[in-house]
């Protein structure tokens, strides 16, 4: 008679996205206070006291949480952002375990003031979804997510249509697979990718898109997706590139080769700029020996 509450509570677990705590996972919950909305402020946790680094961040639906640029920087274990959550200009988030985003994620920066997410960990994944239907927003508006030469974040899309999104301007400084949309779509900015490799890991859900901003290539960039460039954007590639997916350059778009860019996918473009430095090649639609 203990069999069926057990295969119950499994199935409830997959049908809202795998959002509960993993078992002995200590949880400390966002709520705002009468001061303010701060991270920093002790009163406004369940556990009273800002998140530690042995604890799961909670940001329930509703609740607005800011790492206030003039206070200290912030840890987590994990976090889990169903309302939204901002990284001021200044100040650090660290991470060292596996996380979920179904609200708002967003990364500041002020100058050169810039809000980091921080990637501690070799197997750190960001995924989609609070409940079921759920969909996550990565807002980077000029921060950085950063990590050391043996970190790698992973992005993908949660069970049950929890979709998760990456968009804005900024840089993606840390070893990467992306198995999601990932936008550059800020009229007169650009998304750098830069320092450790990227990898596209899904050939129907990986996307590094381009409308009106620009996407510049400064590392390695391997694996699947679909490379989209629209509304007078830019991607401009500047470090071996060896991917499979399709090249879509829009009207009035530019893609732009200063070194080697192959991928056994197709290209397809129509009043655009396809530009490649001399002595640097761009092949399409064949194969790619060269690929490791």
């Amino acid at each position: 008679m203990k069999l069926f509450p057990v295969l119950l509570m499994a199935v409830l677990v997959g049908i809202l996205g795998a959002v509960a705590p993993a078992q002995g996972q200590i949880i400390n919950e966002f709520e705002e206070g009468q001061q303010d909305n701060h991270w920093q402020t002790a009163e406004n946790w369940s556990r009273n006291h800002p998140p530690l680094d042995t604890e799961r961040a909670v940001i329930p639906e509703e609740e607005d949480c800011l790492i206030y640029s003039d206070g200290s920087d912030a840890v987590a274990e994990s976090f889990q952002v169903c309302g939204t959550l901002t990284i001021g200009a200044g100040r650090s988030l660290t991470i060292t375990e596996s996380s979920t985003v179904g609200g708002e994620l967003n990364i500041l920066a002020a100058g050169t003031n810039l809000g980091e997410l921080v990637i501690s960990g070799a197997d750190v994944e960001i995924g989609g979804g609070c409940g079921p239907e759920g969909r996550g927003y990565i807002v980077m508006q000029g921060g950085t997510i950063t990590g050391g030469e043996d970190d790698h974040l992973t992005l993908w899309n949660g069970p049950h249509m929890n979709h998760l999104t990456l968009w804005g301007y900024g840089r993606i400084e840390v070893r990467l697979t992306n198995n999601i949309w990932i936008y550059a779509d800020t009229s007169g900015e650009t998304l750098y990718l830069s320092d450790y490799p990227k990898e596209g890991g899904s050939a129907v859900n990986t996307q590094w898109y381009v409308g009106q901003g620009r996407l510049q290539v400064d590392t390695e960039v391997s694996g699947s997706g679909k490379w989209s460039v629209y509304a007078s954007g830019e991607i401009v590639i500047n470090d071996e590139c060896c991917v499979s997916g399709d090249v879509v350059v829009g009207t009035y778009s530019s893609f732009i080769v200063n070194d080697s860019f192959c991928t056994t996918g197709d290209l397809h473009w129509f009043l655009s700029t396809i530009r490649v430095k001399k002595g640097k090649t761009a092949a399409f639609g064949g194969e790619c020996p060269g690929c490791s």
